[in-house]
């Protein structure tokens, strides 16, 4: 793939705290598994008590990693609220600060447990849905489900909420962009149709191709190649990364204007990320190519300027 991709993997902004019970480390554990793709989107970095480096002074490192926290997660169990350091601790300073408006707590309840709704942790969100503990689900990846999909919600207005001045969409851009999300026909022209359709066949090829876990399939649209506008994709099993090309690899007279980057952010696109993800990215949770290939088409040529007359270039990473 071109430059940019870097491996597709960043720190994001969010930095998530575990606050739980050494008896619930599984639970734990599995939760996580249902955050990695926040993980791999960049919107959040977590830390808990096994990052504690050996010889290190514990009670000062968890003391700092809680300050440094946009978000608590709260894991609640009868052995979380039996726990002097958890709950005297971690759980009242957490809810000083989220009093304060310094942090978001949200109690993740593991199982059941008398008298919870009375802790000082109560006056914030519990989930999963209706505070109804995991243990008690019928499908437990249905309840892990439901705590992420609250964790990405919050992650993902905290990321907007950051981003800087200059990139704040404006409210005609912010239209536009939930029109073209929705796959609405923004653009009727007959050519902006038929290079959404040719993406729409090579990605759903993207997605059919068969991978090993350390193989992955990728596919590049040089939609522009005098100026170096390009959107690339790459499969994962399970979801669809989705880059287009950021001042980084542009020449001068070719870098997008503070007004074309506001039109990115309301089209959806993520900045870039540091060293780690230097392009445009998008990670739709549920990819379909329909949907994936009518944003592109449309950032292309409504924030690139890319005349959409002729036919891309596309390289595939298969025959």
């Amino acid at each position: 793939m071109k430059s940019g991709a870097a491996g597709f993997r960043t720190q994001g902004p969010l930095h998530v705290f575990y606050s739980y019970s050494h008896e619930d480390e599984l639970m734990l554990e599995a939760l996580r598994k249902h955050l990695a793709l926040l993980r791999r989107r960049g919107l959040i970095t977590e830390w808990y008590d096994q990052d504690i480096e050996a010889g290190a002074q514990w009670r000062e490192e968890i003391g700092r990693e809680l300050e440094a926290a946009d978000l608590i997660l709260l894991l609640v169990s009868s052995d979380f609220l039996a726990s002097d350091f958890c709950y005297e601790q971690e759980m009242r300073r957490a809810v000083e600060r989220a009093e304060r408006g310094e942090v978001k707590v949200i109690a993740v309840i593991l199982r059941p447990v008398d008298g919870w709704e009375s802790t000082p942790f109560a006056q914030f969100q519990a989930v999963p849905q209706d505070a109804r503990p995991i243990t008690l689900w019928t499908n437990a990846d249905q309840a892990y489900s439901n705590v992420a999909a609250k964790v990405r919600a919050f992650a993902e207005v905290f990321v907007r909420a950051n981003l800087p001045e200059e990139l704040t969409p404006n409210e005609g851009d912010m239209r536009l962009g939930a029109e073209v999300q929705r796959g609405a026909d923004v653009v009727e022209e007959p050519a902006s149709v038929e290079r959404a359709e040719e993406l729409t066949a090579v990605l759903e090829d993207l997605l059919l191709q068969p991978r090993r876990a350390d193989d992955n399939n990728f596919v590049i649209v040089q939609a522009d190649e005098k100026r170096n506008y390009y959107a690339q994709f790459l499969g994962e099993p399970g979801t669809l990364w989705c880059e287009v090309v950021a001042n980084e690899y542009l020449e001068p007279s070719d870098e997008l204007t503070a007004e074309q980057m506001s039109r990115l952010v309301a089209f959806g696109w993520n900045p870039p990320q540091g060293e780690a993800i230097l392009n445009w990215w998008y990670a739709p949770e549920e990819p379909s190519p329909r949907d994936v290939a009518w944003l592109t088409v449309q950032t292309l040529g409504k924030v690139y300027g890319v005349s959409l007359g002729q036919p891309f270039t596309i390289e595939r990473s298969w025959a």
